[in-house]
């Protein structure tokens, strides 16, 4: 996902905040995708409290949000790139 770069869209008035922004969205979808992770791992350990239908669910259900925080990680990746060179096209104009 990709920002317009259109400058007459935004009112812009510090830079960093940009940054900052960039810096946290692409944090965030990185611990989310370690979660993902760590909860498909615990799932082995909890195999045998579950019996075989439930944990065939339960183990589609956790692959289904690994697949699409995988998704939602290229997209916040693709996303703070794109702010980051929206703020580095500003601070070209600024100075």
């Amino acid at each position: 996902m990709k920002i317009n770069m259109n400058l007459e869209k935004y009112d812009i008035e510090a830079l960093d905040e940009i940054y900052k922004t960039s810096d946290s969205l692409y944090n965030k979808s990185e611990e989310l995708e370690i979660l993902g992770v760590a909860m498909k791992s615990k799932l082995g350990i909890a195999e045998e409290e579950f019996s075989t239908n439930n944990y065939k669910r339960v183990q589609e259900a956790t692959d289904n949000y690994l697949h699409k925080m995988k998704l939602m990680r290229e997209e916040l990746i693709e996303l703070s790139k794109s702010c980051r060179e929206l703020a580095e096209k500003i601070a070209n104009i600024w100075q």
